[in-house]
Protein backbone atom coordinates (compact mmCIF):
# COMPACT_ATOMS: atom_id res chain seq x y z
CA UNK A 1 0.00 0.00 0.00
CA UNK A 2 2.77 2.49 0.75
CA UNK A 3 5.55 0.70 -1.11
CA UNK A 4 6.78 0.93 -4.67
CA UNK A 5 9.16 -1.47 -6.36
CA UNK A 6 12.23 -0.30 -8.25
CA UNK A 7 13.48 -1.84 -11.47
CA UNK A 8 15.89 -3.84 -9.29
CA UNK A 9 12.95 -5.50 -7.49
CA UNK A 10 13.72 -3.72 -4.22
CA UNK A 11 10.83 -2.05 -2.45
CA UNK A 12 10.87 1.33 -0.78
CA UNK A 13 8.29 3.04 1.38
CA UNK A 14 6.96 6.01 -0.59
CA UNK A 15 6.76 8.16 2.53
CA UNK A 16 10.40 7.42 3.40
CA UNK A 17 11.40 8.42 -0.14
CA UNK A 18 9.34 11.61 0.10
CA UNK A 19 10.91 12.31 3.50
CA UNK A 20 14.39 12.12 1.97
CA UNK A 21 13.37 14.53 -0.77
CA UNK A 22 11.80 16.88 1.80
CA UNK A 23 15.11 16.88 3.70
CA UNK A 24 16.95 18.32 0.68
CA UNK A 25 17.87 21.91 1.66
CA UNK A 26 17.71 23.22 -1.92
CA UNK A 27 14.06 22.09 -2.20
CA UNK A 28 12.88 23.72 1.02
CA UNK A 29 9.91 26.07 0.47
CA UNK A 30 9.45 24.77 -3.09
CA UNK A 31 6.58 22.59 -4.29
CA UNK A 32 7.32 18.88 -4.36
CA UNK A 33 4.78 17.01 -6.50
CA UNK A 34 4.46 13.24 -6.62
CA UNK A 35 2.22 11.45 -9.12
CA UNK A 36 2.29 7.75 -8.27
CA UNK A 37 0.90 5.37 -10.88
CA UNK A 38 0.77 2.09 -9.00
CA UNK A 39 -1.70 -0.47 -7.76
CA UNK A 40 -2.24 -0.38 -4.03
CA UNK A 41 -4.07 -3.71 -3.78
CA UNK A 42 -2.65 -6.64 -1.87
CA UNK A 43 -1.86 -9.37 -4.36
CA UNK A 44 -0.48 -12.80 -3.62
CA UNK A 45 1.90 -12.52 -6.60
CA UNK A 46 3.86 -9.60 -5.12
CA UNK A 47 7.50 -10.73 -4.90
CA UNK A 48 8.83 -11.41 -1.43
CA UNK A 49 11.61 -9.06 -0.39
CA UNK A 50 13.79 -8.68 2.64
CA UNK A 51 14.44 -5.32 4.22
CA UNK A 52 16.60 -3.80 6.92
CA UNK A 53 13.59 -1.68 7.88
CA UNK A 54 12.67 1.88 7.08
CA UNK A 55 15.36 4.53 6.84
CA UNK A 56 15.22 7.32 9.35
CA UNK A 57 15.23 10.85 8.00
CA UNK A 58 16.65 13.70 10.08
CA UNK A 59 14.07 16.31 11.04
CA UNK A 60 13.90 19.40 8.84
CA UNK A 61 12.17 22.65 9.65
CA UNK A 62 8.92 22.93 7.69
CA UNK A 63 9.43 19.49 6.16
CA UNK A 64 5.72 18.78 5.76
CA UNK A 65 4.92 21.95 3.82
CA UNK A 66 4.70 22.27 0.07
CA UNK A 67 4.11 18.61 -0.71
CA UNK A 68 1.40 17.16 -2.94
CA UNK A 69 0.99 13.41 -3.40
CA UNK A 70 -1.40 12.05 -5.99
CA UNK A 71 -1.96 8.30 -5.97
CA UNK A 72 -3.60 6.66 -9.00
CA UNK A 73 -5.97 4.88 -6.63
CA UNK A 74 -7.00 4.61 -3.01
CA UNK A 75 -5.39 2.35 -0.45
CA UNK A 76 -5.81 -1.39 -1.03
CA UNK A 77 -7.26 -0.89 -4.53
CA UNK A 78 -6.04 -1.68 -8.03
CA UNK A 79 -5.09 0.94 -10.61
CA UNK A 80 -6.51 0.21 -14.03
CA UNK A 81 -5.41 0.82 -17.57
CA UNK A 82 -6.93 0.70 -21.02
CA UNK A 83 -5.15 -1.51 -23.57
CA UNK A 84 -5.52 1.37 -26.05
CA UNK A 85 -5.03 4.49 -23.89
CA UNK A 86 -2.89 3.22 -21.00
CA UNK A 87 -3.31 4.18 -17.35
CA UNK A 88 -6.63 5.83 -16.53
CA UNK A 89 -4.80 8.13 -14.09
CA UNK A 90 -1.93 9.18 -16.36
CA UNK A 91 -4.20 9.56 -19.42
CA UNK A 92 -6.53 11.80 -17.38
CA UNK A 93 -3.62 13.91 -16.11
CA UNK A 94 -2.40 14.35 -19.69
CA UNK A 95 -5.87 15.30 -20.94
CA UNK A 96 -6.58 17.82 -18.18
CA UNK A 97 -3.11 19.37 -17.97
CA UNK A 98 -2.93 19.79 -21.76
CA UNK A 99 -6.31 21.55 -21.82
CA UNK A 100 -6.18 23.52 -18.56
CA UNK A 101 -2.59 24.26 -17.46
CA UNK A 102 -2.72 27.72 -19.08
CA UNK A 103 -5.54 28.81 -16.74
CA UNK A 104 -5.97 26.49 -13.72
CA UNK A 105 -3.77 25.73 -10.75
CA UNK A 106 -2.62 22.21 -9.85
CA UNK A 107 -5.33 21.51 -7.26
CA UNK A 108 -8.19 22.48 -9.56
CA UNK A 109 -6.71 20.43 -12.39
CA UNK A 110 -6.45 17.44 -10.07
CA UNK A 111 -10.13 17.89 -9.08
CA UNK A 112 -10.91 17.46 -12.77
CA UNK A 113 -8.58 14.44 -13.06
CA UNK A 114 -10.26 12.81 -10.04
CA UNK A 115 -13.70 13.44 -11.55
CA UNK A 116 -12.70 11.85 -14.87
CA UNK A 117 -11.10 8.81 -13.23
CA UNK A 118 -14.05 8.18 -10.89
CA UNK A 119 -16.43 8.25 -13.88
CA UNK A 120 -14.42 5.59 -15.73
CA UNK A 121 -15.59 2.01 -15.70
CA UNK A 122 -13.96 -1.15 -16.93
CA UNK A 123 -14.26 -4.91 -16.81
CA UNK A 124 -11.83 -7.12 -14.93
CA UNK A 125 -10.28 -9.33 -17.64
CA UNK A 126 -10.36 -12.53 -15.59
CA UNK A 127 -13.78 -12.24 -13.89
CA UNK A 128 -15.67 -9.78 -16.09
CA UNK A 129 -16.53 -7.85 -12.92
CA UNK A 130 -17.18 -4.10 -13.29
CA UNK A 131 -14.30 -2.07 -11.84
CA UNK A 132 -13.78 1.58 -10.92
CA UNK A 133 -11.09 3.56 -9.16
CA UNK A 134 -10.66 6.88 -7.38
CA UNK A 135 -7.57 9.08 -7.11
CA UNK A 136 -6.24 9.66 -3.59
CA UNK A 137 -4.76 13.06 -2.86
CA UNK A 138 -2.68 14.35 0.03
CA UNK A 139 -2.03 18.10 0.05
CA UNK A 140 0.15 20.20 2.31
CA UNK A 141 0.51 23.09 -0.11
CA UNK A 142 0.78 26.64 1.24
CA UNK A 143 -0.30 28.22 -2.01
CA UNK A 144 -1.48 27.61 -5.54
CA UNK A 145 0.87 26.00 -8.07
CA UNK A 146 0.60 27.08 -11.71
CA UNK A 147 2.54 25.45 -14.55
CA UNK A 148 2.05 28.01 -17.32
CA UNK A 149 2.14 31.57 -16.10
CA UNK A 150 1.28 34.13 -18.76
Amino acid sequence: NNYIFGSDGERINVYNLIGEIQACPSLRNKPKLFFIQACRATHTDVPAVSSDGPKTVPPVVNKDADVAIFWATTRSQSAYRSPRDGSWFIASIHKVFTAEAHRLDLVNMMYKVTHIVTEMEGRESSSGETVRQCVETSLQMRGAVYFNVE
